[in-house]
């Protein structure tokens, strides 16, 4: 239920109150058989009430409840560059702590996304730069991979209970030749100078109820 719903719900039974309330008091002064509608009325008011509140606290339960992302647990390795491209991998190692087995299937390993700060803008001059490699590298710094997106290795990924394996993430941006050799403490720099607003990645299976979150750390 919608926070304007419970509202909505509870101004309803108030209404239903305040009428009871009115003819309580005729029926008071009148001694007549209104004393049936009264019942009628307090008894609806006392199961609006009781609905919206029971309904308004579940709802608020499910919400939070919607998808495990604490029963797989992941931990940064590093950040690489791989292949003749100097493609940008991060690496993680990842325990599932659950009685039961976790699955990645292959649509659900193609859903792995960037998790990016809490308020972090988006910059449409980005997005519309990301075809022209040479402009948006100048733009951003980062250097486009053409025809390639967010790959989550290995794909499918089943972890088994209290099974742990290292997994990697590769992104469509690679390691530029002229920041430097490609160790680890110039990586780092340079990913955490291009992509400031990232705050890791995030995955999940493909009935959403249980998930990932591959922090940031670098």
């Amino acid at each position: 239920m919608r926070a304007y719903e419970f509202y909505v719900v509870a101004a309803c039974a108030l209404l239903v109150a305040f009428v009871a309330l009115r003819q309580l008091a005729h029926a008071w002064r009148t001694k007549s058989a209104e004393w049936l509608t009264l019942v009628l009325l307090l008894a609806t008011t006392s199961m609006l009430t009781f609905a919206a509140v029971e309904v308004n606290k579940w709802s608020g339960h499910s919400a939070l409840s919607a998808m495990d992302t604490t029963s797989v647990h992941a931990t940064f390795l590093e950040v690489a560059a791989e292949g003749p491209q100097r493609q940008l991998v991060f690496r993680y190692r990842v325990q599932n702590t659950a009685h039961s087995a976790f699955v990645l299937n292959s649509t659900a390993c193609s859903m792995v996304s960037f998790r990016f700060q809490p308020g972090a803008k988006y910059d449409p001059a980005s997005t519309l730069l990301e075809k022209d490699t040479a402009a948006h590298q100048r733009y951003t710094g980062l250097v486009r991979l053409t025809g390639q997106g967010l790959e989550l290795r290995p794909c499918p990924l089943v972890l088994k209970p209290g099974q742990s394996e290292n997994v990697a993430i590769a992104i469509p941006y690679a390691y530029p030749g002229s920041f430097g050799s490609p160790k680890e403490a110039n990586l780092r720099t340079y990913v955490d100078a291009t992509m400031r607003n990232v705050d890791g990645f995030g995955a999940a299976d493909s009935r959403g109820s249980r998930g990932i979150v591959f922090p940031k750390g670098w």
